[in-house]
């Protein structure tokens, strides 16, 4: 087949429409039988008052869950979506919000919940949640999207949006801005980023650029107007409105201001971008524009044919959505569907378009597989050096017997955006004398990342010797006896695979920095005692793991005058800052 014909095939398996099942128009008696009786509800007296102290959803109602998107067979580390095509409206309910956990849903008890700020800030602070829940707070709506949302592999039959696309969620968010909070801190000169870091067992880190966390960065406390459910972060997250959902790091307990990024695992090895070439894109942050349908979608049913109206969610993490077009024909032809206000930046919009289905038959599908079916595509402001690039987002079911898919197609723009530089910090910032000082002792308890350069390494040596023994008793039952893979990742190989089909992303392969070794093991493993091995323990394990990758020699000692020096063979192998032409500084300055 030719390649037009391969995309075409491609483009024809992925519709957001797809799908509604092979179902029947109801029958007269089914839908006038009983019309003239009065139902058993209007004979008898209903629930009682607070027959649920907390409202729950009717019974009829039961399917409407979230689903499993991913398994993994370590306890607390997966995801759940959203199921989008059994919601209305842009507000997802908080039961239904996706999650996306490294460690599980700790238990936080709020009155013992402490968020230090430190690093280069004037006045180091410890802010309990009364202190926050003092600050001046706003509520503003804003999707939150996972970046390994929406699968560009062809639908399995059966697929709803929601299994394809369900890791976004959008929701109101209430709590101070982060601007509020370190006014109260001030912000040294040489501050250029932010590390966020969690409560939970992974102790999960990202580097976020000052600009950012000066603009638009919510310190929430509360989603849809009650507190935060605990898998969304209770009692405090970040929210960083457009960006990739990871780096809204939840169970908000550190932020530290430096003047690099902090290369910490889940920005090097993990939230990267991988490209053909074999290098890597680092801190792709904002999530571009992206629309799907809803109805009718993958797994849904249409009975009688007639009128019905098309209905999906458009959103963009660069601001507005201005314009969806929708087409009935698989693309032949477009037409502009109405945004449902409210229309806000970084949300969900919710567009509606009028469709008239004139199936030869009631029943789906009414034609050949090849007939072209309802599609989207969505579109920002654009600017006058903007450009328009395609990408797919899709959706598709198997009605019966039948494999009938479609596509979804929106329009993204490379837009000129600054994504984190202010020119100043806001004039209308004022402390309001809220938050502790924090004790020397107390951040040096806490302050326990380790910077690729070095800095943060503890005094201590190990090992490979005595990092294997380690690795055996603690390490090997996920990772494999030599560091192949197991219940986790594989610590060992992939050199030179980077570029291939099949690439192998470990320490060896991938990871462009010894010392993040050092950081994740220290503040994150063994999964299941965090945080329990000794310095000495640590050392050897990064000797013993890099010299499996035949890094360093089998009998090398690693400390924090050596492990720096360590060359990683995927060092220069990362770009950054982001490279596109739409993506600006990072730094304020």
């Amino acid at each position: 087949m030719t390649d037009g014909g391969d995309r075409r095939r491609f483009l024809l398996a992925s519709l957001g429409l797809a799908g509604v099942g092979a179902a029947g128009p109801a029958t007269s008696s089914q839908t006038a039988g009983g019309s003239t009786e009065v139902p058993q509800w209007t004979r008898r007296q209903g629930a009682p008052v607070l027959a649920e102290a907390y409202g729950v959803p009717s019974p009829f109602e039961a399917g409407v869950v979230r689903h499993r998107r991913s398994r993994s067979a370590l306890p607390g580390a997966g995801s759940s979506t959203t199921p989008l095509q059994d919601l209305h409206g842009i507000v997802t309910p908080n039961g239904l919000h996706f999650e996306r956990h490294h460690a599980g849903v700790p238990a936080i008890d709020p009155a013992r919940h402490r968020l230090l700020v430190h690093g280069l800030v004037e006045r180091p602070l410890v802010f309990r949640m009364e202190d926050l829940l003092r600050l001046p707070s706003v509520s503003r709506m804003h999707f939150i999207e996972c970046s390994g949302n929406s699968s560009w592999a062809e639908p399995a039959p059966g697929s709803t949006a929601g299994d394809i696309h369900g890791l976004i969620s959008c929701c109101e968010w209430t709590g101070p801005l982060l601007s509020t909070v370190l006014a109260e801190t001030g912000v040294g000169e040489q501050a250029c980023w932010v590390l966020a870091e969690g409560a939970d067992a992974a102790a999960l880190t990202r580097s976020i650029p000052i600009g950012k966390a000066m603009d638009d960065a919510i310190l929430a406390y509360a989603q849809n107007g009650e507190r935060l459910r605990p898998e969304q972060g209770y009692p405090l997250r970040l929210v960083l409105p457009g960006f990739e959902g990871n780096m809204s790091v939840k169970w908000l307990r550190r932020l530290k201001l430096g003047d690099q990024p902090f290369q910490t695992r889940e920005e090097t090895s993990k939230y990267t971008d991988l490209m053909p070439d074999g290098t890597a894109r680092q801190f792709t942050f904002v999530m571009e524009a992206k629309s799907v349908i809803t109805f009718p979608s993958g797994g849904q049913r249409l009975g009688d044919r007639g009128f019905y109206e098309i209905s999906g969610l458009a959103w963009s993490g660069r601001g507005k959505i201005v314009r969806v077009e929708v087409s009935t024909d698989g693309g032949a032809s477009w037409s502009d569907a109405v945004l449902q206000a409210p229309v806000l930046s970084k949300c969900l919009t919710r567009f509606r378009a009028p469709w008239r289905w004139d199936a030869q038959r009631p029943n789906w599908p009414a034609a050949p597989p090849m007939r072209p079916a309802t599609s989207s595509r969505s579109a920002k402001p654009w600017s006058r050096r903007a450009a328009s690039t395609p990408a797919i987002t899709t959706t598709a079911s198997s009605p019966g017997a039948w494999a009938w898919t479609g596509r979804s197609v929106m329009r993204r723009e490379a837009a000129i955006m600054v994504i984190a530089a202010l020119a100043a910090w806001p004039a209308d910032a004022q402390r309001v004398g809220i938050g502790r000082p924090a004790a020397a002792d107390e951040i040096a308890a806490w302050d326990i990342d380790v910077r690729a350069d070095g800095r943060g390494l503890p005094a201590g040596r190990g090992e490979a010797r005595q990092g294997r023994e380690v690795f055996s008793r603690k390490c090997a039952a996920c990772h494999g006896a030599e560091g192949q893979g197991g219940l986790a990742d594989a610590l060992v190989g992939g050199q030179g695979t980077l570029a291939s089909v099949h690439p192998v992303r470990t320490v060896g392969s991938y990871w462009p920095y010894a010392t993040t070794l050092f950081d994740y093991i220290r503040r994150a493993m063994p999964f299941d005692a965090p945080q329990s091995l000794r310095a000495d323990e640590v050392y050897g394990l990064c000797a013993y793991i890099l010299a499996l990758n035949r890094i360093v020699a089998p009998n090398a000692v690693m400390d924090a005058q050596s492990l720096p020096k360590v060359r990683m063979p995927n060092r220069s192998g990362f770009t950054g800052p982001d490279p596109r032409p739409d993506v600006g500084p990072r730094a304020r300055r």
